[in-house]
C-alpha cells in the first residue's frame, strides 16, 4: 500500500530548494524526506503488535517491531521518495488486514496516520536547514 501526502505552505522552501544545483537540490531533498519517514517509523514501531508469547514465525524471522525499517525508494521521475517496510515480518499484513481465520487488527495505518503532523513537521525543518547549509556553503566558495 502506498499512502501519497501532499505538504502545502513550503513555497518558499521550494523556490529556495529549486535555487540549489540539481545534484544538492536531490540530497537535501532525500534526506529530509527520510528523516521525515523515520519519525513514522518510531510511531509503527511502538504500536506494533508485541505478542506474549513468540511464534514460530517471529523466532524464525524476529519480532515484528524489529523488523520495521526505512528505506529509501526509487521512482522513475527525479521526485525523492521513502518507505516504512515491515521486513521479513510477513505476519505483520496478516494482523493489519485479516484473513479468513482472523479478524483485521490495524495497527500500522493508523500509526502512520497519526504521525502525519510530526512528519511534515519534521520535514520543514530539515529542508530548511539543509538549505541554510547548501546556501552556506555556495557562498564560502
Amino acid at each position: 500500500m502506498q499512502v501519497t501526502t501532499k505538504v502545502d505552505g513550503l513555497k518558499e522552501l521550494d523556490k529556495a530548494l529549486n535555487q540549489l544545483p540539481d545534484k544538492v537540490h536531490n540530497r537535501v531533498l532525500q534526506k529530509a524526506v527520510t528523516s521525515a519517514v523515520r519519525k513514522a517509523r518510531k510511531e509503527i514501531k511502538s504500536s506494533a503488535p508485541r505478542g506474549a508469547v513468540p511464534s514460530q514465525a517471529s523466532e524464525e524471522y524476529g519480532q515484528l517491531y524489529k523488523n520495521i525499517k526505512v528505506g529509501k525508494a526509487r521512482t522513475k521521475r527525479s521526485r525523492k521518495a521513502a518507505f516504512v517496510s515491515t521486513g521479513k515480518a510477513f505476519w505483520g499484513y496478516f494482523l493489519e488486514y485479516g484473513t479468513r481465520f482472523i479478524p483485521a487488527q490495524p495497527w500500522f495505518v493508523p500509526a502512520f496516520e497519526r504521525s502525519q503532523g510530526p512528519m511534515m513537521d519534521q520535514l520543514k525543518e530539515v529542508l530548511r536547514k539543509g538549505i541554510d547549509k547548501e546556501f552556506n556553503k555556495m557562498v564560502k566558495k
